[in-house]
């Protein structure tokens, strides 16, 4: 794999940590979220000038993928204030992590090599310890689990 990706891939996991974890110390966390999600669309919007609107055909999955990412949102958002970061965080990206191979094998036919799967494992058990040493000072009640596993599914889909 091109170093470049390797760096892209390690940039975005940067990235995302960091903006989940500024929603879960903020007072008001649904807003925080919100103005990232504006800045964010703020950026691309002008691309849209250049590349025009999408297709018609792409609308349904335009449609799709917001509402998948609207239920992640809402989901990360119950769950961050029912349960901690450190053990939130990392089990949402570990169910996501753990759907998306058996999904894009059943979606598109795509088969992962005995290394690439000993890396997925590899990811997951890391995540998994993170959760597990962040979880053992605090409580995690079932609403937080719940809306855990929520948004870990949603993201994956």
């Amino acid at each position: 794999m091109a170093l470049s990706l390797v760096g892209a891939a390690l940039l975005s996991a940067l990235l995302h940590a960091g903006w989940n974890a500024a929603v879960k110390a903020s007072a008001r966390p649904a807003e925080t979220m919100t103005a990232q999600m504006l800045l964010g669309a703020a950026m691309v919007l002008p691309a849209l000038f250049w590349s025009g609107l999408p297709a018609m055909a792409s609308w349904p999955w335009i449609l799709a993928t917001t509402l998948t990412n609207t239920i992640t949102v809402t989901a990360l958002l119950r769950a961050y204030a029912l349960g901690g970061f450190g053990v939130v965080y990392p089990v949402v990206r570990a169910i996501s992590v753990l759907l998306v191979v058996p999904l894009a094998a059943f979606l598109t036919g795509d088969r992962l090599g005995i290394g690439a799967l000993a890396g997925i494992v590899l990811i997951v058990a890391s995540l998994g310890l993170l959760a597990v040493s962040a979880g053992r000072d605090t409580s995690f009640p079932l609403p937080a689990m719940v809306w855990t596993g929520i948004a870990g599914l949603s993201t994956a889909v």
